[in-house]
């Protein structure tokens, strides 16, 4: 499952003094997890920022989608990657906290890493870059 970048922040900004709301919010983005719901809110959370973000910094991402999925690895703990769509085409995604990973974040497209590190706020930029470069190779 997927939802747009737009509605979804629009969604969880409106259901903001209302956590019950917001709940129902944060697991319209999500399309897999294995945690109990609280933990699938609080994970969400973290989703926000980057989101915000992009729609800021990204001409025409509010056409993009957002998906979420707790993942739940053989060895180690849950993890959670943030995917961005356009359509059903792939943009990038970002990895949050895979223990099985040296770092605490990376960021992916289809063809590369583009970012394996522990500064947020870079993987952040890294995941903004890589929608811009989508973008950009679209109109090519």
């Amino acid at each position: 499952m997927s939802r747009s970048i737009k509605s979804f922040i629009d969604a969880w900004t409106s259901a903001k003094p209302n956590k019950a709301a917001r709940n129902d919010t944060a697991t319209s983005v999500w399309y897999d997890w294995f945690c109990s719901d609280e933990g699938l809110y609080n994970r969400t959370i973290k989703f926000i920022h980057p989101l915000k973000r992009i729609l800021e910094e990204v001409p025409g991402a509010k056409d993009f989608s957002a998906s979420g999925k707790n993942c739940c690895p053989f060895s180690g703990p849950l993890y959670d990657i943030l995917c961005i769509f356009d359509g059903n085409e792939f943009v990038c995604f970002m990895s949050f906290d895979d223990a099985r990973q040296d770092h605490r974040f990376q960021v992916e497209t289809a063809t590369e890493v583009t970012y394996d590190g522990d500064d947020r706020e870079a993987a952040i930029n890294a995941m903004i870059v890589a929608t811009k470069n989508y973008i950009a190779n679209l109109l090519k």
